[in-house]
This record gives structure tokens, sequence and C-alpha cells, in this order.
């Protein structure tokens, strides 16, 4: 029983930080498919540029609304290395319980 709970701690850092990971591709991919959908019904029609004369890239500025890319890692590895602290502490602080089998094979 003292190892069970830093292994599923340990298997829920591993989830979390795969989760990140997915929903930070989601992320992605959505704006990747959100500007090819406005480039196929043509509400972007010619390369749009700033008021500088440079060229504005649409998909890089809908990947970045939110900094969805840094919040999900940092919550995922954050999340991850909270788990993996938690496990320790259980590890190194948690007695295992005392049985009579376990006092007489000490004494023994």
């Amino acid at each position: 029983m003292k190892r069970t709970l830093p292994i599923l701690n340990l298997v829920v850092a591993i989830v979390l930080i795969f989760l990140s990971i997915a929903a930070s591709g989601a992320h992605a991919t959505h704006a990747h498919s959100t500007y090819h959908g406005l480039v196929a019904n043509r509400i972007i029609l010619e390369p749009t540029t700033y008021t500088n004369g440079k060229p504005f890239d649409v998909e890089t500025s809908l990947r970045q609304i939110g900094a969805t890319n840094f919040w999900f890692l940092l919550l995922g590895f954050g999340g991850a290395g909270m788990c993996i602290a938690n496990g320790l502490v259980f590890l190194f602080v948690s007695r295992e319980k005392r049985t009579p089998e376990k006092i007489s094979a000490r004494s023994a």
C-alpha cells in the first residue's frame, strides 16, 4: 500500500503532461483550420499587411490568441510536478500499518 499512491501520482503526472501537449496541439490545429476556412470562404482575399508594410501572418496570430501554448504547458507540467511531489511525500513520510504478523516477524 505504501507504493500504491506514489505510483498512481506518477501515472496522473504522465497523463497531465500528455493532456497538456494534446490541448496545445488541438489549439494549433484549430487555428490552422480557422485560417484556411477564412481563405476558402474568401473572407481573407489578399495577403494582409501591417500599416508599416510588413506582412501580417493571420495563422500565427490565431495560434497566439490567449497564449495557450504557454499556459497549457505550464499548467500540465506544473500539475505533473505537484503530483510527483505528492507521491514522494507519500513514499517517504507515510508509515506502513503494523499488523500482528509483521510485529511477530520482527521479534523473531
